[in-house]
């Protein structure tokens, strides 16, 4: 547990990092999964708050590893199994979180980034700055749509979702993602 947050798992504890691979590569082992992706959403600290920003190694260490991890699986299986991740709306909350999206896309490490928020849609994100990553690399930009309209709970038109696949697109987006698509969790 953080003890700042009271909650969540800290990946600066080497046993943390490697009781999550493991639990990865026993499903990526056992099953013929397609591939991983891995959310920095949910609960958004992999760190304490105060440290965040300065475990970018650390937590692309655990991305190289796990990445390793699925090539040697795939090619035994003669495919390519993906990894993603969804990470915050911006490169620099991703940043003051500990996770160095750029790099992962530079290197390689990651096939998707699927930008999201925690439990709705903000219809006026800006995803250029991921897609100008993306565009120099093999990685797709995934933006995440959720059910939610932002601070009231309502469930998005057929309209406001238009508006974001739009924006989406508009801003370099290679499709979209869904995420939190739990609309039965408000009785609508």
């Amino acid at each position: 547990t953080i003890k700042e947050l009271g909650h969540g798992v800290n990946y600066a504890r080497p046993d943390v990092r490697d009781w999550m691979f493991a639990n990865i590569e026993e499903v990526s082992r056992k099953f013929d999964i397609d591939g991983v992706e891995l959310s920095f959403i949910r609960h958004g600290y992999c760190f304490p708050p105060s440290t965040a920003g300065g475990q970018h190694a650390l937590m692309t260490g655990f991305m190289r590893r796990v990445r390793k991890m699925l090539d040697e699986i795939g090619q035994k299986r003669d495919r390519h199994l993906l990894l993603g991740a969804r990470v915050p709306t911006t490169l620099a909350e991703c940043a003051r979180l500990g996770q160095d999206v750029p790099t992962w896309i530079q290197q390689g490490l990651i096939d998707y980034v699927a930008p999201s928020d925690y439990h709705s849609t903000d219809f006026n994100v800006q995803y250029e700055e991921f897609a100008r990553l993306t565009r120099k690399s093999d990685c797709h930009l995934y933006p995440a749509i959720q059910a939610d309209v932002p601070g009231n709970h309502a469930i998005m038109t057929l309209d406001n979702y238009r508006a974001s696949l739009k924006n989406f697109y508009g801003a370099g987006a290679d499709g979209f993602s869904t995420h939190n698509y739990d609309v039965y969790m408000w009785g609508q």
